[in-house]
């Protein structure tokens, strides 16, 4: 997987990861908490900041839920009269904003806002073909999160999308908040063996260090859930990240991007290509050899204390070799001493 896929200005599968700071609900009804938190996911390094469109009419027969169901739907909705604010707000302050659409609907709206990049949230991605399907004709780059799914779930909502140059797959374990030892990092290298789009990761662990360890395993997006304050009321707060520890974590994706380097070649700093010169054994005259005498092991020792004196690597070189003039116990062996 070499390509890349231009979202907005900005760029997914190059050098930076992709950092989607995802808002969910946890606006918590309230568009002016909704701005604050785009601009406060901006300052904190985000790429792109994420809501999720619900309608609780048309994700759920009404009268199957219970009344506190019907109160729980109603505080994660997102009303449809905030997206020309939402996405106007986003312009002006250089963050892309994207939304996860529930209903069929929603992926009109989203595109009709100009919409630079639609996320499938995991439970369409297992159970609503008819939304990829329906994302997919808005020719953009589409996400998809992989929670519920296993290798036939995965495949045939690969199978709903027709450009898979503009897609990612983001490995994902739907429970909140998981384990360490459900997250299964590496399966994020068979997504890309299997499908060969570019993948990240959509993570629902406490803190922010399995993030980082994603990025290292090559992950190319992290999405991670994003609150102002935990001790908020509401249903994802709880093991969201709040601004200054999303701040953080930015900074050591970024930090761990340049550390990654490149597999091509061995890296040497400055320092390195420097000292490695004061770290090298040479030799030296183990005891006073006369003008004209052999060279032989017992002759010398392997010490530091000169950087221009015959490398220990070299050391067959110079056994054999006579001495060309008189060497002083202790003295370095300077190639310029030695005659056949």
């Amino acid at each position: 997987m070499n390509h890349k896929i231009n979202v907005g200005t900005k760029e997914i599968g190059g050098e930076k990861t992709f950092v989607i700071a995802e808002i969910g609900s946890n606006h918590n009804q309230s568009l002016e908490k909704a701005k604050e938190m785009m601009l406060a996911a901006r300052e904190c390094g985000a790429d792109a900041v994420k809501f999720q469109s619900i309608k609780p009419d048309k994700l759920y027969h009404m009268d199957k839920l219970s009344n506190d169901e019907k109160k729980l739907m109603k505080q994660i909705e997102l009303k449809e009269e905030w997206y020309r604010e939402l996405f106007s707000l986003a312009e002006k302050a250089g963050i892309i904003c994207t939304s996860a659409p529930t209903y069929l609907e929603a992926v009109d709206l989203l595109v009709q806002y100009g919409v630079p990049i639609l996320k499938i949230a995991s439970p369409q991605v297992y159970g609503f073909p008819q939304l990829i399907q329906r994302a997919d004709k808005a020719n953009v780059p589409m996400i998809l999160s992989t929670g519920y799914c296993g290798y036939k779930e995965i495949e045939r909502a690969v199978n709903c999308c027709s450009n898979k140059s503009k897609l990612v797959l983001l490995h994902c374990t739907a429970n909140y908040p998981t384990a360490p030892n459900d997250v299964n990092l590496n399966f994020m290298t068979t997504l890309q063996n299997m499908f060969g789009t570019i993948v990240g990761y959509s993570d629902h662990t406490l803190g922010y260090h399995i993030p980082i360890a994603a990025v290292a395993k090559g992950a190319k997006v992290i999405e991670k859930h994003f609150t102002l304050s935990r001790s908020e009321e509401g249903p994802d707060h709880f093991f969201a990240i709040e601004p200054g520890e999303f701040k953080e974590m930015v900074s050591a994706i970024r930090e761990t991007e340049e550390a990654l380097g490149d597999s091509g070649k061995p890296q040497l700093t400055e320092f390195e290509r420097d000292f490695r010169k004061k770290i090298e054994m040479r030799l030296f005259a183990s005891r006073s050899i006369m003008t004209g005498e052999e060279i032989h092991s017992d002759d010398l020792v392997f010490l530091r204390g000169s950087e221009e004196a015959v490398s220990a690597w070299d050391v067959n070189l110079v056994l054999g070799k006579k001495a060309g003039q008189y060497i002083e116990k202790g003295e370095p062996i300077y190639g310029k001493y030695l005659i056949d």
